[in-house]
């Protein structure tokens, strides 16, 4: 399984969103949740501001029971994909401490291709940036925005 074009223009545009060049990042798509049964419901990350659709949770959640690869982004932008493996390794490495290594869900799609959910995490073993982050995006004429950010955790 390969990403879509819109799903492609949609993670770049949140990667830039949160500066992920030149970081690492996990080459695969992340679970929403490490537990899969403590997914996030649409009661929890609903708000009146936020106008995430149930239909758009779903989708979000269907899309992200299997994980696939980002590596096909590596021509739009400049990160440090890494296996899972090497994600782990490197974590614990001393002169990778001051680094930031991110993951990335696959985005949820609106039906009516105008809104996007995925989650961000991003975490450094020396210290803050520590967090978890949704990202609402929205279609404009041409381009994909971050609508909105909703912290799922901050250290």
């Amino acid at each position: 399984m390969m990403l879509s074009k819109i799903e492609s223009e949609i993670l770049l545009t949140a990667m830039s969103f949160v500066q992920m060049e030149e970081e690492y990042v996990l080459e695969t798509s992340a679970k929403i949740m490490k537990d899969p049964n403590k997914i996030l419901s649409w009661f929890d990350v609903y708000s009146k501001n936020s106008f995430i659709s149930e239909q758009l949770h779903r989708d979000w959640v269907q899309k992200n029971l299997d994980t696939i690869s980002l590596i096909p982004l590596l021509e739009e932008i400049k990160v440090s994909f890494l296996s899972a493996h090497k994600f782990d390794s490197y974590f614990i490495m001393p002169d990778k401490a001051w680094s930031v290594f991110f993951t990335i869900t696959r985005p949820g799609i609106s039906s009516d291709g105008r809104n996007a959910l995925l989650k961000v995490t991003a975490n450094c073993p020396s210290g803050p940036p520590n967090y978890a982050s949704l990202l609402l995006l929205e279609k404009s004429v041409h381009f994909w925005n971050v609508k909105s950010t909703h912290g799922l955790y901050n250290q």
